[in-house]
């Protein structure tokens, strides 16, 4: 069901790249509406585990929304994070300047949001990608 409705959402977005906040902010906000925040020591009984997923922690939401945002075109980075209580925190930024955060309701940028910026998170597959 939660596959239906975000694809629903990306049916009606409308196709012009100067709209991107917009699109941006609307994906975030269904897809948000559907998370549940799940510890991964609840959820798989260890401390990490990454998986893209909306049932899960940070890094899971980060995922799940960097393959939809990539599937539709944009560029889609996961970054970690401390937050101001120096926790350790996945988030998304995407077209090098929105930032998709499942800790809070609206799209946020560097300068609206008070982390240290660790570094970007990169994976490789057998392929090399």
């Amino acid at each position: 069901m939660r596959c239906l409705i975000l694809l629903f959402a990306l049916i009606t977005l409308p196709a012009v790249a100067a709209e991107d906040y917009s699109i941006i902010s609307k994906l975030h906000r269904v897809a948000l509406a559907q998370h549940t925040y799940v510890s991964d020591m609840e959820q798989y009984g260890v401390i990490d585990y990454w998986t893209p997923s909306l049932t899960g922690d940070c890094e899971d939401y980060a995922l799940y929304m960097q393959r939809l945002f990539r599937i539709i075109g944009y560029q889609a980075d996961i970054w970690l994070v401390k937050t101001e209580t120096q926790e350790l925190h996945a988030v998304l930024i995407v077209n090098d300047h929105w930032i998709v955060d499942n800790r809070f309701a609206q799209v946020q940028t560097k300068q609206t949001l008070r982390y240290r910026w660790v570094g970007a998170v990169v994976f490789y597959n057998n392929t090399g990608g």
